[in-house]
Order: C-alpha cells, then sequence, then structure tokens
C-alpha cells in the first residue's frame, strides 16, 4: 500500500476516532482549538491518539523530509511548514511518542507559528434546558 506515492511505514495499530470526530488539517500556526472551531467544531484531546501516526499525517501533508516520534510534544501530530527555518526541520512531519504524557488542554491548544496541526475535531453535543412546571429546571441531551 501507498500514501502520496510513499510506502506505508509500519506502526502499531491506533484506536479508531470515535463516531462523530473526524481529522482535521489546520492553517500555519493555529492550535487545535482554533482549527475545529474554524468549522464550528471542538478540539477533543482524547481522539489525537488517533491521528498520532506517520502514515495518517501523510494522507493531509506530504511530510517530504521524513517523520519521526517526537516525545512530549504537545502540538503532535504536525507538519513543519516550508517557510521555517532550516533548524526548524522544514517539510518534516511529527508524531508523539505513544508513552508520551499529555495535558489534554495543552495538546488542543498547542500551537507554533511554522506548524500545521493535524487535529480531532468533534461536535459539541447540546445540552438544553427544559423548565418543568413548577418552575424547576432539568437538563437533557
Amino acid at each position: 500500500m501507498k500514501i502520496a506515492g510513499k510506502p506505508v511505514i509500519p506502526e502499531p495499530p491506533l484506536p479508531p476516532l470515535e463516531d462523530g470526530a473526524e481529522a482535521v488539517m489546520g492553517q500555519l500556526g493555529d492550535s487545535c482549538t482554533a482549527t475545529c472551531g474554524s468549522v464550528e467544531k471542538t478540539c477533543v484531546a482524547s481522539q489525537l491518539a488517533a491521528l498520532n501516526s506517520c502514515n495518517i499525517l501523510r494522507m493531509h501533508v506530504p511530510c517530504e523530509a521524513g517523520c519521526a516520534l517526537h516525545p512530549g510534544f504537545d502540538a503532535a501530530p504536525a507538519y513543519v511548514s516550508t517557510q521555517a527555518d532550516k533548524g526548524e526541520q522544514p517539510t518534516f512531519c511529527w508524531v508523539r511518542t505513544a508513552a508520551a504524557e499529555v495535558d489534554e488542554q495543552a495538546a488542543c491548544d498547542a500551537a507554533a507559528p511554522m506548524l500545521q496541526r493535524l487535529c480531532a475535531c468533534a461536535k459539541l453535543a447540546v445540552q438544553a434546558v427544559v423548565l418543568e412546571p413548577q418552575g424547576q429546571t432539568t437538563a437533557q441531551q
């Protein structure tokens, strides 16, 4: 199997994206919070693990310079812009090591000027408030 003309890299299996979640490639410098918001969705940090793969990242961007694991990198999975300085590894892709501890809010909010992030986005469940006859309220989903 090939992705964008490149052979698939052997990787351990990943959890699937949950129903309703989708992969969205962000704009340069945007966090996943901003990326998902731009499509009227919210970032689901717990679903980023389902996208944490060089093969999946390469379905969205070319990763011309390669792809590798980066321990403790909250902004992964991500692609380094062609406009980045040479020391920032332009056209390289980063994924997080599976064992890396992740602060979920930081994972959604992380951004860097020369990165494009691959984000897990989903619609929020809308909670309606229903008035009971005695004026009490209950929440419904």
